[in-house]
């Protein structure tokens, strides 16, 4: 019972240790932010280096699944729009965000985004 009980718990821990792996590639360089599907900077990730306009499936990201966003220290802001092609309602953010079911833009709806270099 004690060895079905330790497998059970090695095996959890490698589960957790599996959801996080893909979120410690996905850390910005100075001129880059990494967008994540999931809160506080969880599940897969892309890292997007600054530029005038993506649409965020241009990216390799899905549309509408964007949950937190990290910034790197070259970066000014990042706006967020809720269509493509910066269309729909936006909303501009000067540092990372760990969670967007809060905010106006809200969880899952991002579709583009403009960042800017300080």
């Amino acid at each position: 019972m004690k060895k079905v009980m330790f497998l059970m718990m090695v095996f959890g821990m490698f589960l957790i240790a599996a959801s996080d792996a893909s979120a410690q590639g996905c850390r910005p360089k100075a001129n880059q932010v990494a967008l994540f599907e999931d809160w506080k900077y969880k599940g897969n990730c892309v890292v997007v280096d600054a530029g005038e306009l993506y649409n965020v499936e241009d990216v390799g990201f899905p549309n509408d699944n964007l949950s937190s966003i990290l910034f790197g220290r070259n970066i000014a802001s990042v706006t967020l729009c809720a269509d493509n092609n910066l269309g729909g309602y936006c909303q501009t953010f000067y540092k990372r965000v760990g969670d967007f079911a809060k905010l106006r833009i809200g969880n899952d709806t991002v579709s583009s985004m403009k960042i800017n270099l300080k």
